[in-house]
């Protein structure tokens, strides 16, 4: 499960609230992940292995007392929410280091499910929407949208935000795909996004419906890049086909 966004919307803070531990740590001069940062919650040669394929280098395990539920709304691995997960804090997409765009390519090419961290002042950047959600429009099932920072916002305005970021993903393709406001730093709608993505990984089915989707998306790349004019190609035995 990777968790995506652009500078400054709070990735390293939502990774460090659904681990229980301070984890990932910003820039001084500037809110940004350098490189990817992943936590585990088992230690094992198949996680190893994952981590390994995905050549992500820095991992943190989560242990049950550092991850227990202190009363914060911030779930630990005892709920068993994430208890399945892989989580991993990428780069932030609209970096000014080419590298760590490529890094969130490369990554998001391999991950089973995708968690965009949005921020009240940039959620309707077209970055985000035009380059990331509308490519990946067939991943709705392995999709989620977060509004962090949402303490930041009277619940009006909150509101009024969710609601325009809903509407906006289901313009990119994505109806299906939960939209949830939560607040890191206060613990607010944490346990709401713990759950969201720990039912798709309940489900068992991530990875195949990540694959089926990939799968969808290369088909509609093709059907765009074959035109309905296209000339019949004569068979090998001079008939026309189509």
């Amino acid at each position: 499960v990777a968790l995506m966004g652009s500078t400054g919307a709070g990735k390293s803070t939502l990774f460090n609230a659904l681990v229980g531990a301070e984890v990932a740590v910003a820039g001084v001069r500037r809110p940004t992940t350098s490189a990817p940062l992943a936590a585990a919650w088992e230690s094992s040669t198949e996680v190893q292995a994952l981590l390994g394929w995905m050549e992500v280098s820095r991992t943190h395990v989560v242990e049950v007392s550092t991850a227990a539920d202190d009363g914060s709304g911030v779930p630990g691995s005892e709920s068993a929410a994430l208890a399945d997960v892989v989580l991993v804090d990428l780069p932030d997409h609209d970096s000014t280091e080419a590298a760590h765009r490529a890094t969130v390519d490369r990554l998001l090419a391999r991950v089973d499910v995708m968690v965009w961290v949005l921020d009240p002042q940039k959620y309707a950047d077209a970055l985000v929407h035009e380059d990331y959600l509308r490519r990946y429009a067939r991943h709705g099932e392995v999709t989620v949208v977060v509004l962090n920072q949402i303490d930041r916002l009277t619940v009006a305005d909150a509101d009024a935000c969710l609601r325009h970021l809903r509407a906006l993903v289901a313009a990119d393709g994505l109806p299906t795909a939960p939209v949830l406001g939560v607040s890191a730093r206060a613990g607010q709608g944490m346990t709401e996004l713990a759950d969201a993505i720990g039912a798709v990984v309940a489900s068992r089915r991530a990875a195949l419906a990540r694959s089926a989707a990939d799968v969808a998306t290369a088909a509609d790349a093709l059907a765009a890049a074959a035109s309905d004019s296209a000339a019949a190609v004569a068979g090998a035995d001079g008939r026309a086909e189509a």
